[in-house]
């Protein structure tokens, strides 16, 4: 189930545009585009850089990317946190499954009617 999960939430991620992402917080959100790898490079790479900080660094980096380094301590210290966020984004994507505004014209995902 669980790798359903994060199959699902990946297809979310590249057919949905992130305005479709208003169901997630700031927070969950930067989460989301860290975890799937879909943020630009400056972002992903300061991502990396919090994820492998020490303390007085993490404390630094906060000062000028609070709700970066905010989602990242939440990350790896909330247990189920990430979960909920995945969930959460399966559920838009399936809620919105059916428009064509969020599928391609020959989409067979499970939720389109194809076998997923």
């Amino acid at each position: 189930m669980e790798d359903n999960l994060y199959l699902l939430a990946s297809i979310y991620a590249y057919l949905i545009d992130y305005t479709s992402m208003e169901q997630l917080t700031e927070l969950e959100r930067i989460a989301f585009k860290w975890q799937f790898n879909l943020f630009g490079n400056f972002y992903q790479l300061l991502m990396k850089l919090i994820s492998q900080a020490d303390e007085q660094n993490l404390n630094q980096l906060k000062l000028a990317f609070p709700q970066h380094v905010e989602a990242y301590i939440m990350y790896k210290t909330i247990p189920g946190w990430w979960d909920k966020i995945r969930e959460k984004a399966v559920k838009n994507w399936q809620s919105t499954a059916g428009s064509k505004d969020h599928h391609p014209a020959n989409c067979n995902c499970e939720f389109c009617g194809g076998a997923g």
